[in-house]
């Protein structure tokens, strides 16, 4: 073969094929931690909204029990509790939680509210 002949070879050099190789693996890299943060994000906003319904469901289950609370029927000889005694019926059963706008001298005074009348600016 004569050295002219060498001239005129298509091909790449070792260098180009290892630049490119740096090259493609530099993308991968990039491309690889771009799928890992979106996968780890991910699983953060899932287990976040995942919270988010289960504090839905636990207040939508509390303020249903606060409505109703009051508009039970206790039995008369239910069995006892822990706190002693057995379960009664009583006057209130039927009306809703009430609450005062004042306070109480002492821990032990007897409450003094008005029933609470709903009215156009307050409920």
């Amino acid at each position: 073969m004569k050295m002219t002949n060498l001239r005129y070879q298509q091909g790449r050099t070792l260098v180009e094929l290892m630049i490119s190789l740096a090259i493609g693996l530099i993308i991968m890299l990039a491309v690889s931690t771009l799928y890992v943060t979106n996968t780890q994000t991910y699983r953060v906003t899932d287990d976040k909204a995942l919270m988010e319904e289960d504090g839905r469901l636990a207040l939508a289950t509390l303020a249903f029990n606060l409505r109703m609370a009051g508009y039970g029927q206790l039995i008369n000889g239910a069995p006892s509790t822990a706190a002693g005694g057995g379960l009664t019926n009583f006057t209130g059963v039927g009306q809703a939680i009430e609450g005062c706008t004042g306070g109480f001298s002492s821990a032990t005074a007897v409450p003094l509210c008005a029933p609470v009348v709903p009215t156009p600016t307050h409920f």
